[in-house]
């Protein structure tokens, strides 16, 4: 009976597949993107979404971690905590409480180049959600309390990533490939640069890095161009216009030579990295597709099942493409 059953799952598994390869083409379809641009000249690109009642907004401000003054390394990671810790009329606790309250996500985050955060809310709190989001934007508290709170977790944390042999192996390769370039410091700063770190400093940071001009926006959900418009220029319209940034020249990586940080952990993790190929190459999603197969696939990539399945070198491996706006 066992082998019976087996036979008749495995003629299930033939006969969907012969349907599956039965069945008529049918053209792909994107989805429709609709770009908006508001009276302000707030240019953001939407997609709708009727069939929920949701609506997420993703932004992105070119400048970001290469343009922390030197000294205030990790500027733009700490802003990015404590954004959502009070602004205008509310102190942290009650900012904080107004998201949860009305089940309002939002939250900030920095890279090498730039300053980016995501807005979600249902459609019965829209209006509030990005009421929020342009105080935190616009009128930042930076008060004492969650300024020092979010210090001391920003500097626990780099206590504990010195223990962590990929972050130290990331940060030498780094360090040495960009040499002389604001890409070799470290994003989230060290010790020494996140205690300098003032609020005056985080009050410069929002004036010079957060404007209309090096705004990128995207939006998803139930929301119609008519009733996004007018939340945008309310939202981002007091913004400056430009932002003050510093010129930073672009940069090709030195990856010659072999760098050792010696740990006393029993497995080794080895970086290796090379000059890879810019995003606005025409060949980069080709790139993007073979890097899947060489190591971006999990379990599925070829580095994978060679160094590891094959031969057992290795608990893990993997490959990726680094997107650098001033670097290959």
């Amino acid at each position: 009976m066992k082998a019976c059953r087996h036979v008749r799952s495995i003629l299930l598994v033939l006969a969907l597949g012969g349907l599956l390869v039965n069945l008529p083409d049918r053209p792909a379809r994107a989805a429709e993107v609709q770009e908006v641009v508001t009276p302000l000249g707030i240019r953001a690109y939407l997609l709708r979404e009727p069939a929920i009642p949701f609506v997420s907004l993703a932004f992105y401000f070119e400048g970001g971690a290469a343009q922390d003054p030197e000294g205030r390394d990790g500027l733009s990671n700490m802003a990015a905590g404590l954004l959502d810790e009070g602004a205008g009329p509310y102190d942290s606790k009650a900012f904080r409480s107004a998201l949860e309250d009305n089940a309002i996500r939002l939250s900030f985050d920095a890279d090498r180049d730039g300053f980016s955060g995501e807005l979600k809310t249902l459609n019965d709190t829209r209006d509030f959600a990005f009421e929020l989001l342009r105080l935190a934007l616009t009128e930042p508290r930076f008060d004492e309390e969650p300024v020092e709170r979010i210090r001391g977790q920003i500097l626990a944390d780099l206590r504990r990533r010195e223990t962590d042999p990929d972050y130290r192996a990331a940060r030498a390769w780094f360090a040495r490939a960009f040499a002389g370039h604001p890409y070799a410091r470290p994003t989230r700063g060290t010790p020494e640069t996140v205690a300098a770190i003032t609020r005056e400093d985080l009050r410069r940071f929002v004036a010079e890095r957060l404007a209309r001009g090096n705004l990128h926006i995207g939006v998803a959900g139930d929301i119609t161009p008519e009733e996004l418009i007018p939340l945008l220029d309310a939202t981002f319209g007091a913004l400056p216009a430009e932002p003050r940034l510093v010129p930073i020249p672009p940069v090709e990586p030195e990856t010659r030579g072999v760098i050792v940080e010696r740990m006393e952990i029993p497995q080794s993790v080895v970086v290796f990295g090379h000059a890879g190929i810019p995003r606005d190459d025409p060949d980069y999603y080709a790139a993007y597709v073979a890097n899947y197969i060489l190591g971006g696939g999990g379990f599925s990539s070829r580095l994978t099942e060679e160094i590891r399945e094959k031969r057992g070198l290795v608990y893990s491996v993997y490959s990726y493409l680094y997107d650098a706006r001033l670097s290959p």
